[in-house]
């Protein structure tokens, strides 16, 4: 019998570490708008959902706290309204939100996230 090691190699580390267990957002998207399907949204808030997050333009599967805390920074500095970031922020949280229920991401990065 060995010795039994303590560390763990690269590859188990990637695997402890992963935050996200979606490998894109087409997926995460594909999965969150199935999820709206089935909840029976209006057809007038599944597009609301997807023109928010077309107008973010950044990968929202892999975002951190800090990386919101940042996009809100960059909407305020490009004159946008008050109205308009609560907008986008109320659909990433639902996104988040929906991808924690369905267990994709271990912690919702908008949980510390308040409205404007």
């Amino acid at each position: 019998m060995g010795k039994r090691r303590n560390l763990l190699s690269e590859d188990e580390l990637r695997i402890v570490t992963k935050t996200s267990y979606v490998e894109s957002d087409e997926l995460a998207f594909k999965l969150f708008f199935e999820d709206c399907q089935l909840r029976n949204l209006r057809p007038h808030t599944l597009k609301y959902y997807r023109e928010q997050f077309n107008a973010i333009k950044r990968t929202l599967v892999t975002m951190t706290e800090k990386d919101i805390k940042l996009l809100i920074l960059n909407m305020q500095e490009s004159g946008l309204k008050v109205t308009t970031i609560n907008s986008r922020l109320g659909a990433i949280r639902s996104f988040f939100n929906f991808l924690h229920r369905s267990k994709r991401i271990k912690k919702k990065p908008m949980a510390n996230i308040k409205l404007l």
